[in-house]
């Protein structure tokens, strides 16, 4: 369905930007991207300072990934991944740590909420977050929307 979206009523993009320093104080967690509508996870990207930041993801309420920079290049993902998040850069001398997530296809939630934890005893800055998501906001207008595309889908037959 989420091919057809461009078609359809009822949803919108959410863009998630910030291209500033935030400092994320020692053992607090900041919500990168939360929604409470369903919807498609399409992107997100993150700079951090410190490889011991926790990305955090909770889909429909329930944890799916938690993991630490270090974890991620520890696991060896470090390339482009299909559904799970990755390392775009890693560099120790800088200190500089870019965690992305693209998955092939937009990944439908329920919920979602995207976090970064800092488990440190010293704070943490985000330098900048990017993310995306398409979001149901009307479902009735969505279903009625693609009720009429497929009734003039048959009518092209």
């Amino acid at each position: 369905m989420y091919s057809a979206l461009p078609l359809l009523d009822g949803w919108s993009r959410h863009f998630y930007t910030k291209f500033f320093t935030q400092t994320i104080p020692r053992g607090a967690s900041l919500a990168l991207l939360e929604e409470r509508q369903p919807g498609w996870w399409i992107a997100l990207g993150g700079l951090v300072d410190r490889n011991d930041a926790v990305i955090v993801v909770e889909m429909d309420g329930r944890l799916a990934l938690q993991a630490s920079v270090s974890d991620l290049n520890t696991a060896s993902w470090t390339l482009w991944s299909a559904g799970f998040p990755y390392l775009e850069q890693y560099d120790v001398a800088n200190s500089l740590y870019t965690i992305g997530f693209a998955p092939a296809a937009p990944m439908p939630f329920r919920t979602l909420k995207v976090s970064l934890n800092n488990p440190a005893t010293s704070d943490l800055r985000l330098l900048s977050v990017i993310g995306m998501a398409a979001v149901i906001e009307n479902p009735d207008a969505l279903r009625a929307s693609y009720s009429t595309l497929l009734r003039a889908d048959q009518g092209a037959s």
